[in-house]
């Protein structure tokens, strides 16, 4: 379906074939992004990665998170996510009326480990201050939401006229605030000695050689906070609530587990367990198809020279986004709606469908 807003055409994407053609295997020129001038301008000043457009300033920041954040670094981050789910687990038991607060402290502890070299509690008002950010920019970012970034000509009027600009740059303060005194945390920590490597402090050396705002330090870890520790949060309660409306897998799901864990659970599986536990793995997956862990409709991103698919043509500055819950439901991908499939979960494991 092709829309044209302010002057801009939009294309949304309703089929895992169209996206897979042109998001994924023509990535190189579908990798931009469109202007937003309420969430990136004004409330980010520019910074978060996420929303950046495909230029200078995107490959400098995306090679400086790939050359820390690389595959390579990948076995150093397990021992983070090993101590973290044992925590979860003993949080899970002892306080479990809380358990929708451990899964952000998980989440939030595993990335904080790796960004800032320390780990988090259930309750930390800095944690709790750090999810009230997340949620404000990602309920900033749904369409329809801020008229300026439906239709960024709006940008060009004067800023006194801009009725929008006092809310973002009050959320602009706020998040900056709860990014610096992370930051402050760190450099306390420096100062006497006590900082553990970390993301952050190999950042602050390259951002010292490449000339970084203060901006610019503040969004690079922090976006990696955001997004490190808002979407594995959701995830862990998505399978929670498929555990509860569809507890027929949660069985299948033990037993596997007992078969290499012990069945008194006398130990917890580890990373060397995962090729032997094919069920988990497959039950992972399915979470994140059974209730997809984005924005309704996608990350919109922008085309950055024409290009033609299926007798359409496109100009460079086409915005094209997706219908991101269909793809992952439609009927040919499933027996039924909007269930744990124990087909998909099969495909997964690569096991016959008689094992269930």
């Amino acid at each position: 379906m092709t829309v044209k807003l302010g002057g801009t055409n939009w294309v949304f994407l309703n089929s895992s074939r169209t996206v897979t053609d042109l998001l994924e295997k023509r990535a190189a020129i579908y990798c931009s992004r469109p202007p937003f001038p309420m969430t990136q301008d004004i409330v980010s000043r520019g910074g978060r990665i996420v929303l950046m457009p495909y230029n200078n300033n995107w490959r400098q920041l995306r090679r400086i998170m790939h050359q820390i954040l690389s595959t390579r670094q990948s076995s150093t981050y397990r021992t983070y996510q090993d101590l973290e789910s044992k925590q979860l687990l003993w949080d899970y038991l002892h306080i479990p009326a809380k358990w929708y607060l451990h899964n952000g402290r998980y989440s939030n502890s595993v990335i904080m480990s790796v960004v800032f070299g320390r780990r988090a509690s259930w309750d930390d008002p800095e944690l709790a201050a750090l999810f009230e950010t997340a949620e404000e920019f990602l309920a900033l970012q749904q369409a329809g939401v801020n008229i300026v970034d439906g239709f960024p000509i709006l940008a060009k009027l004067p800023v006194f006229l801009q009725w929008w600009r006092p809310r973002g740059e009050r959320i602009h303060q706020k998040t900056v605030g709860v990014y610096r005194r992370v930051f402050e945390t760190l450099q306390k920590k420096i100062e006497e000695g006590t900082q553990r490597d970390c993301f952050a402090l190999e950042m602050l050396k390259i951002a010292e050689t490449e000339k970084f705002t203060e901006n610019q330090k503040l969004f690079a870890a922090g976006s990696l906070l955001e997004a490190g520790s808002d979407t594995t949060r959701v995830s862990l309660g998505q399978m929670i609530a498929g555990a509860a409306t569809y507890p027929d897998w949660v069985e299948r799901a033990r037993k596997q587990l007992d078969e290499v864990c012990g069945g008194n659970a006398e130990r917890l599986p580890e990373w060397s367990d995962y090729d032997k536990l094919p069920y988990i793995n497959a039950v992972v997956k399915e979470s994140f198809r059974w209730r997809p862990n984005i924005a309704p409709l996608g990350a919109p991103t922008s085309l950055i020279k024409d290009d033609e698919y299926e007798g359409y043509k496109f100009p460079a500055g086409t915005v094209f986004t997706w219908n991101a819950w269909y793809p992952f439901c439609e009927m040919r991908l499933m027996i039924g709606q909007f269930r744990y499939r124990k087909r998909n979960m099969n495909s997964h494991c690569d096991i016959g469908l008689n094992a269930f």
